[in-house]
């Protein structure tokens, strides 16, 4: 049985037991037999030390022979190039924001939602200056995922330390550098 973690591009040396497979301008690193979930992840970010770009891939693809791999990476070659060059030099930072509720009186239903209205605005704003910051971002729920160059991530760091001092009624929660899994949704 391979298992499947990550494409990458501009790799180098693997950690022993893993090999990669050369798909176009790509490789997909691979593994035998079934890993436990945190052993998955743990190699995926390890593989940002020795590649130049990771795409991590869920947990869980499995293929019973390269004959099987090659039929499944072929119809989705471009676009994992794309989405490749796209992560190329970039981790993944995430934000967790979250709105701090002053109390609103509750007899008066328009007080609260202009409260809730005012922390949104917040949130967005945040969310704005952030994605300024970074490549690509992407956001749901109160979190979000910052595409962020290797170089650039303490300055990413230091503009949500900024953007958490200027607005009170939020809290900022930065977490990472991550391999980009928010950013891999073709593989």
């Amino acid at each position: 049985m391979i298992h499947l973690y990550a494409f990458v591009s501009g790799s180098t040396a693997l950690d022993a037991g893993l090999e990669a497979r050369p798909f176009g301008s790509l490789a997909a690193v691979v593994g035998q037999g079934e890993p436990e979930p945190l052993e998955h992840g743990l190699v995926v970010e390890r593989l940002l030390d020795c590649a130049e770009a990771v795409l991590p891939v869920r947990f869980g693809a499995r293929f019973a022979n390269d004959d099987e791999l090659a039929s499944a990476v072929a119809p989705m070659l471009e676009t994992l190039e794309q989405r490749l060059a796209h992560v190329a030099g970039c981790v993944e930072v995430g934000v967790r924001m979250v709105a701090r509720h002053e109390p609103v009186d509750s007899g008066d239903g328009a007080a609260y939602m202009r409260a809730r209205l005012t922390e949104q605005h917040a949130l967005d704003d945040v969310h704005r200056a952030l994605a300024a910051e970074a490549r690509d971002s992407v956001r749901a729920d109160g979190e979000a995922g910052y595409l962020v160059s290797r170089d650039d991530v303490d300055a990413f760091a230091s503009a949500v330390e900024r953007l958490l001092e200027s607005h009170p009624s939020l809290d900022l929660l930065c977490t990472g550098p991550w391999a980009p899994y928010s950013f891999a949704a073709a593989a």
